[in-house]
């Protein structure tokens, strides 16, 4: 909420969380981004660097366009929700049969070519919507009256029409029809995931590299298998892996002390930018621990507030931020 964007997401009076964790995702980017940039500057340098990625200024990376707006117009700028579009025609529309599509008319050919398309001369030789700004002035009476042109039309019939004229178009889908998207099954970017005896299908990473998605490496261990995996990159002593596992299945997971602490989201990542064995640290493998990114970089999680042993790890950190400061 402290952040901004779930006043620009929700109405005036009610601020909501956006549809998506976006503020981890981006926040766990952002840290990605940074590894991979101290990386390559190790290779000129030999030295490492802490890096560090906050949730909340994440979250303030994101509204920065309402920031600036506000600053160099001295209006703020009212949630995304209510607030009027940049665009006269930018908005969703009935179709024949109960369906709705949304539809973009942004430029003053594309809305010389709607209005020849769809034969409404009366609008196209309006002098009050000759550009976007005054379309835009207009908007009160204009949406309604397209919304009756659209309406004669079906939503299969309406996409194909603003598709054979080059128009911004799109349907309103949900979350889960992506799963029998045409586009993601034939790029492949919808990945089987097995878990816990489940299946699901998961996104890939929305990057290509030589024109091919990145296929899934593994499916998610549990949390013994992580464990293992995580300590046996990371050269923990078997000792201090036995002590996480019994932390993890009686205390972990199970009771509410440790329930509060992990929503404070303290967890440092020990990025391994020296040789293993050359620095110490203290704590414990969180259950989100994860392997190797790479040959040269091991990876760690370990949350503060269980501290039994002390473990070898690598030197330098990346301290992810508390999620209660996010959006």
């Amino acid at each position: 909420m402290m952040g901004g964007l779930a006043y620009m997401t929700g109405l005036p009076d009610r601020p909501l969380r956006a549809g998506s964790s976006v503020v981890d995702i981006m926040g766990g980017t952002f840290a990605a981004v940074a590894i991979l940039a101290a990386l390559r500057e190790r290779e000129t340098t030999g030295k490492g660097k802490r890096v560090t990625s906050g949730l909340f200024e994440s979250t303030a990376y994101l509204v920065a366009q309402h920031m600036a707006q506000y600053e160099l117009t001295g209006e703020a700028p009212p949630p995304m929700s209510v607030k009027r579009p940049a665009w006269g025609v930018y908005d969703i529309f009935d179709t024949a049969g109960g369906g709705r599509l949304f539809v973009g008319v942004v430029t003053d050919t594309q809305w010389e070519v709607f209005c020849r398309e769809f034969e409404i001369r009366d609008l196209e030789k309006d002098q009050r919507l000759k550009t976007n700004g005054m379309r835009v002035k207009e908007r009160s009476w204009l949406i309604p009256r397209i919304n009756e042109i659209t309406k004669k039309h079906s939503a299969d019939a309406l996409a194909a029409k603003l598709e054979a004229i080059g128009m911004p178009f799109a349907p309103i889908a949900k979350p889960w029809d992506l799963l029998d998207d045409p586009h993601l099954k034939a790029s492949g970017g919808l990945l089987e995931t097995r878990y816990s005896g489940k299946r699901s299908h998961i996104p890939a990473l929305p990057i290509e590299l030589d024109g091919k998605r990145l296929q899934k490496r593994s499916d998610p261990p549990g949390l013994a298998s992580t464990a293992r995996l995580c300590c046996a990159n990371s050269a923990i002593r078997r000792s201090a892996l036995q002590a996480s596992s019994r932390v993890a299945s009686s205390r972990f997971l199970q009771t509410e002390e440790t329930r509060e602490a992990r929503s404070l989201h303290l967890a440092v990542l020990y990025v391994g930018v020296a040789p293993i064995g050359q620095h110490r640290a203290h704590g414990l493998v969180h259950d989100a621990a994860v392997g190797a990114l790479a040959d040269e970089l091991q990876v760690v999680v370990l949350h503060r507030e269980l501290v039994p042993a002390e473990l070898e790890v690598a030197a330098h950190a990346v301290e992810v931020g508390g999620a209660e400061r996010g959006a």
